[in-house]
């Protein structure tokens, strides 16, 4: 079964409905157009943005160190590797 998961052309994002893969589940012109309002609005919505800094600031997981241990092959704190 074919899923917007599993969809590489994104068209449905850049409002492009000519280009919507044949098997693709929103091919409804109405389901499209609501996507794309959808998908700019989340991704330009302020408050995301805001959840989305304090989260790489707040959180260990984004900190340079770790970003730098995934970045050289390193297996975290503690183990010799970098």
């Amino acid at each position: 079964m074919y899923t917007c998961a599993s969809c590489t052309v994104r068209a449905c994002r850049s409002g492009d409905k000519d280009n919507l893969p044949k098997n693709c589940p929103i091919r409804e012109e109405d389901l499209v157009a609501a996507a794309y309002r959808y998908s700019r609005q989340v991704e330009n919505s302020d408050e995301n943005l805001e959840r989305l800094e304090h989260l790489l600031a707040d959180s260990p997981l984004y900190s340079l160190s770790s970003m730098l241990t995934v970045l050289c092959g390193g297996k975290g704190k503690g183990s010799g590797d970098i």
